[in-house]
């Protein structure tokens, strides 16, 4: 008879349990029953209710290659477990965002859920009542602010598909009218007219405060003059319709941007191989205060308030803004818009662009005026140019200078620890090992 050799292997606590369910059941005790309620460990005060939360495959490797469909994300809050809104967005291994590659978890993939549904910590051993996700670990989401270390907030991911899942959308995206209808916005594209925003209407109202978004350039000393309208004749791609291959139900991206329910991040690359410009901009103008209610301008250059009414106004072209903000008022739906940008000038040389001229230009496009225009020029930039501009729309009541508060909001994005748990007394995962017999 040929010797027996005995080798041991590690089994995760979490993947063993239907071993310990076995003997539970033959001991005649029920686990889950004889455990006490267990008290919240610490409150959640994490307060960046339009910030979201990014957090790669890779944090996640006990369920590396599970399904996609099969995680679930909840926060425990007062006692209650509910289900909070969240999506995994596929990455490719060259950094794309696609529409599938597979359905299941790898390390690229990017796991995303909004700030304001975190909820408080739970000890260890406080799991849903859900015989499913016990089998598995599960992963505790522990959220801190760099600007505010001692708030915090919790969000768990586990793996069953017997949890509900939430149904609240914060975005909708509808492709063949290019337009995003968000929680606190709806914005259009209108990629068969220009590139760029073409309407702009927030907090619940249908009234649309964007003329459009411009980008503007001239070459040649000005003998070519460029724009968002005719750009996509030079650049075909430029020309495309606006597509999202990761679209869920906190956000939609691409890489080109992203869009949550009260945040735009759009991202915009030009390049020029055919020739060098003199400038190149890009500019949100608004439409006319009187229709929109859209009356008062802000940057951090200008902490005081300049009305925006059509009437030439002194604005310092440098230092380089950090921020931008325009308030609505009574009249208007309310709320501020405010714009945190950046910019790659290439070779060139930025400065801030800002001009309030009621005046018909027969040049210009859109409304052919400029109220509150803002945005970023760029002087000789040779070859390539990239914008930033991310855009936090904050609701009626907000009246205050916030820009300042926002951009180091957008500088200091939220961190976020993750530690696995168990199904155990303690939550711990600590692993067994058990012999593993092999005939030779």
């Amino acid at each position: 008879m040929k010797a027996r050799t005995f080798r041991r292997f590690a089994l995760p606590m979490a993947t063993g349990l239907c071993l310990a369910w076995l003997a539970a059941i033959h001991l005649g005790a029920n686990y889950a029953a004889a455990r006490t309620p267990q008290e919240v460990e610490a409150a959640a005060s994490i307060s960046r209710p339009q910030d979201p939360v990014v957090v790669a495959g890779a944090s996640f490797p006990a369920f590396a290659n599970a399904l996609t469909g099969s995680l679930a994300l909840y926060a425990y809050r007062s006692g209650i477990w509910t289900p909070i809104p969240f999506q995994i967005d596929e990455v490719s291994i060259t950094g794309t965002y696609v529409v599938s590659d597979g359905g299941l978890l790898d390390a690229n993939d990017e796991l995303v859920f909004m700030a304001g549904d975190a909820g408080d910590s739970a000890t260890g051993s406080n799991w849903p009542a859900d015989p499913q996700s016990r089998i598995y670990a599960r992963y505790a989401i522990t959220l801190t602010d760099p600007l505010s270390p001692t708030s915090a907030g919790w969000a768990y991911l586990y793996r069953s598909t017997t949890l509900p899942r939430s149904s609240l959308r914060y975005i909708t995206w509808t492709e063949s009218a290019q337009t995003m209808v968000a929680v606190s916005y709806t914005a259009s594209f209108s990629p068969t007219e220009f590139i760029g925003l073409s309407n702009l209407a927030i907090n619940g109202t249908s009234v649309d405060i964007l003329d459009r978004q411009k980008i503007r350039a001239t070459a040649l000393f000005g003998t070519i003059i460029l724009d968002e309208e005719n750009l996509p004749d030079l650049i075909p791609s430029l020309a495309a319709s606006v597509t999202f291959p990761a679209i869920g139900p906190v956000r939609a991206v691409s890489n080109n941007g992203a869009f949550y329910g009260a945040k735009l991040d759009i991202n915009a690359s030009l390049t020029f191989d055919f020739l060098s410009p003199d400038f190149i901009r890009t500019s949100f103008d608004w439409n006319d205060p009187a229709v929109t209610g859209i009356t008062r301008y802000r940057d951090s250059n200008t902490p005081g308030t300049v009305t925006i009414d059509g009437v030439t106004d002194t604005v310092a072209s440098t230092p380089r803004i950090t921020w931008a903000q325009v308030n609505g008022n009574a009249a208007g739906p309310g709320g501020i818009v405010v714009a945190i940008p950046s910019v790659n000038p290439g070779m060139g040389t930025t400065q801030n662009y800002y001009k309030d001229n009621g005046i018909i230009d027969a040049n210009d496009k859109g409304d052919k005026m400029s109220f509150g225009d803002v945005g970023v020029l760029v002087n000789n930039p040779g070859g390539a140019v990239g914008f930033t501009i991310a855009a936090y729309i904050l609701p009626p009541g907000t009246t205050a200078s916030v820009g300042a508060t926002y951009f180091s909001r957008a500088t200091n994005p939220l961190a976020s620890g993750v530690g696995e748990q168990c199904f155990t007394a303690t939550g711990s995962c600590t692993r067994i090992y058990l012999p593993l017999i092999r005939k030779n």
